[in-house]
């Protein structure tokens, strides 16, 4: 009985292994998906637990940095980076208009790279719902889905402005919300998106919802090189909100300087945004985010639309800075009366806002704003109160 007793407890030490599958390189983090992604990686390391990384890459490889919270690293080249399975994974996708319907030859692949994996993990992490119907029902019971945002509701807010694809849109949604229920949890990132899927008929307790885990981080000293600062990936959202930003705010203060970084300064209608201003730099990717967030008074963030949370908003707020955001990209944090960043609709006038940003150049002025946002964020978003639910189903189970 002794002996048996040491091998239940043996086993309780056991590390859980865990198979994460994701759709790009993670590492360097350079879109808000791969840093939430990172952040949950080095979390799940950290508490123990034996991460196998399954990435299906699109160009790049990972970089170093991922090898120190994984214990193997399984880099798959996408299959349709071969031309000719391209051109006839897309042949079929013509025949079929729901999103989840399509890519057959690459879910064909992508199902043969995955099956040897199951059994040897404790759990599945499926990045993403677009390709998880690839999962057979066996594994189902311990695999988990992280959304990073619902595809039904991202298609109907860029391009459903005039209702005219409703009947598209729900069929996507019906679509999406059966195959999130097969899933043993569903992680989403913003409680109104929890709220959309039990109003679905997907059981609360099967719903985690992970937000976007940060840490208040403290700047060695505000050097405030530029005014303005932006920092997003190559994603047509950030595209917009750039837009956004310059065209109806930055006329008005136009001599003051505006650093863009990240991705999306590959793209060439943020180029040629960049190129009406003299005082607009395009800085690319940037390796260190405290120098950038050093380097900046306030952080733009005039999204017209997008879904999910905003990770360059709570990533801006962690790092002590003011936000200058619309309604839009505060969706997801959500406090009752915001009172720790700048809510663009909330001025009537360009006066009004310039009015607000003076009074903000005073040093106390600034401080109080941004340790109000740090405040917020370690209120709200700390890892351990976000990760815990998920921690101790996985422990437990």
């Amino acid at each position: 009985m002794l002996f048996l007793n040491s091998i239940r407890i043996d086993q309780k030490l056991m590390a859980k292994k865990v198979l994460i599958v994701y759709f790009n390189n993670i590492t360097p983090t350079d879109s808000g998906s791969k840093k939430l992604t990172f952040s949950h990686i080095k979390h799940l390391h950290e508490n123990g637990f034996e991460i196998t990384l399954f990435c299906c890459l699109q160009e790049d490889r990972n970089d170093h940095e991922i090898s120190k919270y994984v214990k193997h690293l399984i880099e798959f080249d996408n299959p349709l980076n071969n031309k000719v399975l391209k051109v006839l994974n897309k042949l079929d996708n013509t025949r079929k208009s729901i999103p989840f319907d399509q890519n057959k030859l690459f879910k064909h692949k992508l199902s043969k790279a995955l099956a040897p994996l199951y059994d040897a993990h404790d759990y599945i992490l499926f990045h993403y719902v677009d390709f998880s119907a690839v999962l057979p029902q066996k594994v189902l019971d311990k695999s988990m889905v992280f959304t990073h945002d619902l595809m039904f509701y991202r298609l109907n807010e860029f391009t459903n402005k005039d209702g005219s694809r409703n009947a598209f849109i729900k069929e996507v949604k019906n679509k999406e919300v059966a195959l999130l229920k097969r899933f043993k949890k569903v992680l989403v990132v913003a409680d109104y998106e929890k709220e959309i899927l039990i109003k679905e008929g997907i059981a609360a307790d099967k719903i985690v919802d992970v937000g976007a885990p940060q840490e208040p981080v403290n700047l060695k000293e505000d050097q405030f090189e530029n005014y303005f600062g932006f920092i997003g990936g190559n994603y047509s959202q950030n595209v917009e909100a750039i837009e956004e930003f310059i065209e109806k705010y930055y006329p008005f203060f136009q001599d003051k300087t505006f650093a863009i970084a990240g991705g999306v300064c590959k793209l060439p209608e943020v180029k040629k945004l960049a190129s009406k201003y003299p005082n607009i730099s395009l800085l690319g990717y940037v390796a260190d985010l405290k120098e950038f967030y050093s380097s900046v008074r306030f952080i733009t963030a005039a999204l017209p639309v997008g879904s999910g949370i905003k990770i360059k908003v709570v990533e801006g707020m962690a790092h002590g800075k003011i936000i200058l955001g619309t309604n839009k990209a505060y969706e997801g944090i959500n406090p009752t009366n915001l009172t720790e960043a700048i809510v663009l609709e909330d001025f009537t006038s360009i006066e009004a806002l310039k009015a607000k940003l003076i009074e903000l150049e005073d040093e106390g002025n600034y401080h109080t704003l941004a340790n109000g946002a740090k405040g917020l964020i370690k209120r709200r978003f700390g890892f351990d109160k976000l990760f815990k639910p998920l921690d101790d189903y996985m422990n437990e189970n």
